[in-house]
């Protein structure tokens, strides 16, 4: 059993890939995860890795920790 970016897409078969900004950020990466406590002002960050499906589009984002909330 492989990660879910691993996996062909759920809704054409195609593969998934990291999602690239551009010559300008070749070297970069999208990622971000914002977790807020309801009725706080407290917030935490993760990483997460955001992929898309070359054939059709479909956008994933998998969690590389997970949240101490």
């Amino acid at each position: 059993m492989g990660l879910p970016f691993d996996r062909p897409c759920i809704f054409c078969m195609g593969k998934y890939v990291k999602l690239r900004l551009g010559e300008e950020h070749k070297n970069s990466e999208v990622t971000g995860l914002i977790i807020s406590e309801i009725g706080t002002n407290k917030i935490e960050l993760r990483k997460s890795v955001i992929f898309h499906c070359e054939r059709c589009g479909n956008v994933q984002s998998f969690l590389e920790t997970i949240p101490n909330v």
